[in-house]
């Protein structure tokens, strides 16, 4: 009779935790194997066949253990703030650009605005000296013309 172990152990036992069952159910007959398939019990797992949702099921909590036991932490959600204003995303995005234009543009004024308060400053500070530097010159030419006259009586 052909056997199960000669298409498929060497295949399984590459991959298996479970070596002495897989041997166990791989020495059967292809014609024990199909009848508890048919069944549904298959005595060396000791359980039913499990349908596709079940295995994916399995699979997933096996996959989400793993990933637990390397220290990968689950993502967060993703966040739908749309869906709490009750607009499409597009409409969200959209509104966001807008409004981060609006600050931009409220920014920009503000700098210049500062720019020229600056340059404001600077002109009134820039007079003041300027007026300083007059008054010196004044008493300077007053100092020299005072100085001329006294030296012409002298002579």
């Amino acid at each position: 009779m052909d056997t199960v172990r000669d298409w498929g152990m060497d295949r399984y036992r590459r991959f298996s935790r479970r070596r002495a069952d897989a041997e166990a159910f791989f020495a059967r007959s292809h014609e024990e194997v199909m009848r508890d398939l048919v069944i549904g019990w298959v005595p060396a797992f000791k359980g039913r066949i499990m349908t596709a949702e079940e295995r994916r099921e399995k699979a997933r909590l096996r996959s989400e253990r793993w990933r637990r036991a390397h220290g990968i932490m689950p993502r967060r959600p993703a966040q739908r703030p749309w869906l709490a204003e009750g607009i499409s995303r597009s409409t969200w995005y959209r509104r966001r650009k807008q409004t981060r234009e609006r600050q931009a543009l409220t920014l920009v004024a503000t700098a210049q605005e500062a720019v020229f308060d600056r340059l404001d400053w600077q002109l009134a500070q820039l007079r003041r000296e300027l007026e300083t530097a007059a008054r010196f010159a004044d008493k300077g030419t007053a100092i020299l013309a005072e100085l001329a006259a006294m030296g012409n009586g002298a002579l």
